[in-house]
């Protein structure tokens, strides 16, 4: 009788600690939830989430090769945006504010390359060609199959670089990637007409452009070629 009055008195003990655990867990809780302003945080490793319970949540488009892309070394989001020589005081401030703004969606979102492209072209405005160049070289390598990125890169490397032949290079892959982007031929063509002094071979960019696009579309192209003697 006496080892059953005892074993009920320590289940009772028992159970009034587990209880007063639990009350004490559950108090804790609430004070430290409105410590950090009711922020939560889950427990799944690599996966931290924090708020007052009010949450927006975006989809991002992952680039079919975006683990090719992981690979590739990023060019340096956080770079000073210094004043060169011959940028005004005008160009130099709106070209800061949109690199800025560029610069915070591709840490958002890297697998942009709409925006590595816009970034590009305002360190372009600024005089920044060095840091152009490594961005739109990045941006080839991580999508090697757009056109614009080598169509930027010839633009760069034929009037601002004067590496004429890597300029040859890269309108060349650009219009291997896409044959009916109208606009790389007339621009190459520019580029072997103005800066090369070459009609001869201006004017077989066009006919390439006229023959891989039949139809009204590279009627710009003829009239150019009309145009060179």
């Amino acid at each position: 009788m006496t080892k059953k009055i005892i074993l009920i008195t320590l289940s009772i003990l028992l159970f009034g600690s587990v209880g007063f655990y639990i009350k004490e867990n559950i108090k804790n809780s609430k004070e430290a939830a409105q410590k950090n302003g009711n922020k939560t945080q889950n427990n799944n490793p690599g996966i931290v989430v924090e708020g007052n319970g009010n949450y927006e949540v975006k989809k991002i488009d992952l680039p079919k090769n975006f683990e090719n892309i992981d690979k590739i070394p990023m060019p340096d989001l956080d770079k000073p945006i210094m004043a060169l020589p011959g940028v005004d005081d005008i160009t130099l401030k709106f070209a800061t504010e949109k690199i800025k703004e560029v610069t915070t969606r591709l840490k958002a979102n890297k697998y942009s390359l709409e925006d590595w492209l816009i970034l590009g072209v305002h360190r372009k405005t600024i005089e920044d060609y060095e840091e152009a160049r490594t961005i739109w070289t990045y941006a080839g390598l991580a999508w090697p199959q757009n056109e614009r990125s080598f169509h930027n890169l010839g633009e760069l490397y034929g009037y601002y670089l004067k590496d004429y032949k890597k300029a040859e290079e890269n309108y060349k892959k650009a219009l291997e990637n896409n044959p009916s982007a109208i606009y790389i031929y007339r621009n190459f063509a520019d580029f072997y007409r103005f800066v090369i002094k070459d009609n001869t071979k201006a004017k077989a960019i066009l006919e390439q452009g006229i023959a891989a696009n039949p139809g009204e579309a590279p009627l710009d192209l003829q009239n150019l070629l009309k145009a060179i003697k």
